[in-house]
C-alpha cells in the first residue's frame, strides 16, 4: 500500500523474497531447488496519479538482484527465472475496495505517522507550522497572480496525527485484527555530508521530499501542476535557512496485525 515510484517501491518486496529464499534454503538443508519455491504475486498499490511505469521499468534490475541473492544463498545458477515473482500495479485509494475477498496473504503499508502520548501537542504544532509555511507561500503566489483566490480560500488540510495508544484503541475497537506487535521509533532526518558535518541543504531536501510525497497529489489536484515545482522550491529555501541542525526528528509506528 502507498508504494510510490522511487527506489524504495520494491524494497519491501526484496525483503520478503530474501526471507523466502533463506527459509527454503534452511528447510532444505542448505540447498534449495527452484521447483520447490512458491509462486509469489505482488500487488503495488498507490493513487492513480502515481508513476507506476517508472517502477515497472526497474523490474529487470529487481529480478537480476533476486537471482544474485538466490544463488548466493545456495540456489542453482539460472533457476531464479523458474521461481516466479510476479509484480502488478493496482491503482486506487485504499479507502475503497481494491481486492477480492480472501485474496491476499500479507499486506504491507509503507508508512503511517505516529506520536508518543506525551508528544502529541508539540509534534502536532510542528506539523501545523510546516503547513502554515505552505499557506504563506501560496498567499505570496496569490499576490503574484500565480494562484487563484477562490482556490486558496477553499483549500483545507484535515491534519490529525494519532498517538500509538489511539492506534491501538482503533484497531481493538474495529475488531478484525489481533495486534501481534506495536512499537514506536524515532527517525533522524538530519543528513551528514562527506566531511561528517550536518548538511543543511540536504536536511531541507529530506523534509521537502517527505512533505511532497504525501501532499503533492492533493495540491496538484486543487491548484494545478503549474505551481508545484515553485511551491516546493520556495519551501526548500525556507527549510535550509531555518531548520535547526541536529534536531530534526520524527516519530513512526510499526504495527504487525493478524486477521481474526
Amino acid at each position: 500500500m502507498s508504494c510510490s515510484s522511487g527506489p524504495n517501491a520494491l524494497l519491501v518486496v526484496s525483503y520478503v523474497m530474501n526471507t523466502v529464499f533463506k527459509t527454503l534454503v534452511r528447510d532444505s538443508g542448505g540447498v534449495s531447488r527452484a521447483s520447490t519455491h512458491p509462486e509469489i504475486l505482488v500487488f503495488l498499490n498507490d493513487l492513480a496519479g502515481n508513476d507506476f511505469n517508472s517502477t515497472f521499468k526497474s523490474l529487470q534490475g529487481f529480478y537480476d538482484q533476486l537471482e544474485k541473492t538466490y544463488n548466493r544463498l545456495g540456489g542453482h545458477e539460472g533457476e531464479q527465472r523458474q521461481q516466479a515473482c510476479f509484480v502488478a500495479g493496482i491503482p486506487g485509494s485504499f479507502y475503497g475496495r481494491l481486492f477480492p475477498a480472501d485474496s491476499l496473504h500479507f499486506i504491507h503499508s509503507s508508512y503511517i505517522g505516529c506520536l508518543r502520548e506525551n508528544d502529541v501537542r508539540s509534534c502536532s504544532n510542528e506539523h501545523c507550522f510546516v503547513w502554515q509555511l505552505v499557506g504563506n507561500i501560496l498567499s505570496d503566489m496569490l499576490s503574484q497572480g500565480k494562484v487563484e483566490a477562490e482556490k486558496l480560500e477553499s483549500f483545507h488540510v484535515p491534519l490529525y496525527i494519532t498517538s500509538s495508544s489511539e492506534e491501538e484503541s482503533i484497531i481493538l475497537r474495529e475488531g478484525s485484527f489481533i495486534i501481534n506487535r506495536l512499537e514506536t521509533f524515532e527517525v533522524t532526518l538530519d543528513s551528514v555530508g562527506d566531511d561528517g558535518k550536518l548538511d543543511g541543504r540536504s536536511n531541507a531536501d529530506v523534509m521537502v521530499n517527505s512533505l511532497r510525497a504525501i501532499s503533492e497529489p492533493s495540491l496538484t489536484s486543487h491548484f494545478g501542476e503549474e505551481i508545484i515545482e515553485e511551491l516546493f522550491c520556495r519551501l526548500g529555501v525556507i527549510f535550509a535557512a531555518y531548520l535547526p541542525h541536529g534536531k530534526n526528528k520524527t516519530l513512526g509506528i510499526v504495527i504487525s496485525l493478524v486477521r481474526q
